[in-house]
């Protein structure tokens, strides 16, 4: 009988190894500039080619882009393997936790590929869009039942998912500000606040209605300013990245023709910065009336929860922030301060809240680091579950991971 796993032969063998140092340049490439900045030339330079050669591989970008983001979904359900064979959703999740950071360190000492951050994922079209989506799907379904021996409720142990991967997939742009051999202390950290949240053990009451009351004026602000532009501008590229945020879709939304975008805006990349400014703004003017609160606890959570109905109005969304890999390496600099800012400012209140024993202990930056996450990841809440809402966004999405852990019932 003929041996159905006939050797490689050296043609085959040439062709794989040359398509694997392909996918590893692009993917460096579309992390560092994104997609829309990145071409196939640059690809071609970074392995010593000519582009028809790279073409000869990969016809189209999007087809490239589509290998490298199918080839990072096949890093991580090889992490998510590992995870599954623990006996309990508390060591499921820790597994792929700390597997994820041994995984960043392996890539930053150069023994393993770089996956592709997810950051332009929709802006993907046609067949590609179908496979990348469809392979996406898969791992997210793979996560959410890591949670279904803890969390019964359909809609909670979607939310939670959502968040558990959305966590995962920043902790590379929190793994930058550290050395690779501090990785492990790293990992435990996110482990302890994604499993047991950051309150004290009796944090103070939250006044509810006054929270309600604060977004309700937030919402009416931003919803009566003159910024229905970069308002749909900013649904359009949390849909769709930056790509496919094209000047014809965002003019189409408003009804408006491309010579009037151009009239309003020299360039998208200047519109996409606008945005960032006013979601800076509105952030920072949430934190900053939330700093009168008498504890660090009421301080976050004010500022939090308010945040999070302010995302799921008609005001909202605010702009994630991984729209800023996509821009021009020139427009990111001043961006990612102002983003830092809004940071330290939650980093702030949590030291507060450690010091008067409103917040247990923990690692502010890290502390800081997921509950912006949290915020960011509610952008796009609405494609795993339509039953988060303004009045119960609390209890489903921000609690588990402000409170108890995303593994409470």
């Amino acid at each position: 009988m003929a041996n159905s796993q006939a050797p490689k032969t050296k043609r085959t063998q040439k062709y794989e190894g040359r398509q694997e140092e392909i996918l590893r340049a692009a993917a460096r490439l579309f992390n560092k500039k994104g997609i829309n900045s990145t071409s196939l030339a640059e690809v071609a330079e970074a392995v010593g080619l000519v582009t028809n050669s790279v073409t000869y591989y990969y016809r189209r970008k999007d087809d490239l882009a589509a290998a490298c983001f199918l080839r990072s979904l096949d890093i991580y359900n090889a992490l998510v393997d590992r995870a599954e064979g623990k006996p309990s959703p508390q060591e499921k999740v820790s597994t792929l936790v700390r597997d994820f950071f041994a995984l960043l360190a392996e890539v930053a000492e150069g023994t393993q590929p770089e996956p592709v951050a997810f950051l332009e994922m929709r802006s993907l079209v046609g067949v590609q869009w179908e496979q990348v989506s469809h392979a996406y799907n898969a791992l997210f379904r793979r996560v959410r039942d890591f949670l279904a021996d803890a969390v019964d409720d359909r809609q909670m142990l979607n939310a939670r998912a959502h968040l558990l991967l959305s966590i995962l997939h920043s902790l590379r742009l929190l793994a930058v500000n550290y050395a690779s051999e501090d990785y492990p202390r790293i990992a435990e950290e996110v482990v302890d606040i994604v499993l047991h949240g950051i309150s004290s053990t009796n944090p103070p009451d939250i006044d509810n209605d006054g929270i309600s009351r604060v977004a309700d004026v937030f919402v009416s602000r931003a919803t009566e300013s003159a910024d229905s532009f970069l308002k749909t501008a900013t649904v359009l590229i949390n849909e769709q990245g930056y790509r496919g945020a094209s000047v014809e879709k965002i003019s189409s939304r408003l009804n408006l023709t491309k010579g009037a975008f151009y009239h309003h805006n020299e360039n998208k990349g200047d519109l996409v910065a606008d945005c960032f400014s006013r979601t800076f703004l509105i952030m920072q003017a949430v934190q900053q009336e939330a700093a009168g609160e008498h504890s660090g606890w009421a301080k976050l959570m004010r500022s939090v929860l308010v945040l999070a109905r302010f995302q799921l109005s008609e005001a909202g969304p605010l702009l994630r922030r991984t729209a800023l890999a996509a821009l021009p390496l020139a427009l990111r600099q001043d961006i990612q301060l102002n983003g830092n800012r809004i940071t330290n400012r939650f980093t702030g209140f949590i030291m507060d809240g450690i010091r008067d024993g409103s917040i247990r202990l923990v690692d502010p930056a890290i502390a800081a680091h997921a509950i912006n996450e949290l915020v960011n990841a509610l952008s796009d809440i609405h494609y795993w579950t339509r039953e988060v809402g303004p009045a119960n966004v609390d209890q489903v999405f921000a609690y588990p991971l402000l409170k108890r852990g995303i593994l409470s019932r």
